[in-house]
């Protein structure tokens, strides 16, 4: 609404007192701000913590995403992660702030399984990355120093080639 000098008082009295009404935070309509619920930490939680449901809460934020989806969903998506940085309590907890928990240390020896048609070779190797569970790590082989890259699976061994 704009307020034109020389307009009728009673169209610049409605003015005046739509502007402290949204001053005031009273009126229901743009100004106000749309409440979303989002996922936080109930106590601190560090780097490398892999989050569980009891350390998790819900908490009203305007900043967090529409759809985010139901507490119970957004839980089930949190819960097993590994923290990435310090998260704080009440505080929203972004998809950047968590990862899936590592299952390959880099430096550590991981079991390297190469399998094709029914043939597999199993050996020893040295991980060059760190990786959760369907990431590609590379790694040096053990018995002829080559580097390969293959798929991190979940009982923390490399698949090389074929799965």
């Amino acid at each position: 609404m704009v307020l034109k000098p020389g307009g009728n008082a009673a169209g610049r009295k409605a003015s005046v007192l739509l502007l402290a009404l949204l001053a005031a935070g009273l009126y229901g309509g743009a100004a106000s701000a749309e409440q979303h619920t989002a996922l936080a930490a109930n106590r601190v939680i560090y780097p490398g913590d892999i989050l569980s449901r009891e350390m998790l809460g819900e908490i009203e934020n305007s900043a967090a995403p529409q759809g985010y989806g139901s507490f119970a969903e957004g839980m089930q998506l949190l819960a097993g992660k590994r923290a990435k940085r310090t998260l704080l309590p009440g505080k929203p907890i972004s998809a950047a702030d968590v990862e899936n928990p590592r299952v390959v240390v880099s430096g550590s020896q991981v079991r390297m399984v190469f399998r094709e048609s029914r043939m597999s070779i199993l050996t020893s190797g040295l991980a060059l990355q760190n990786g959760a569970a369907g990431d590609t790590v590379r790694v040096r082989n053990s018995d002829s120093g080559l580097t390969v890259s293959g798929i991190v699976l979940p009982d923390g061994s490399v698949a090389i080639g074929d799965r």
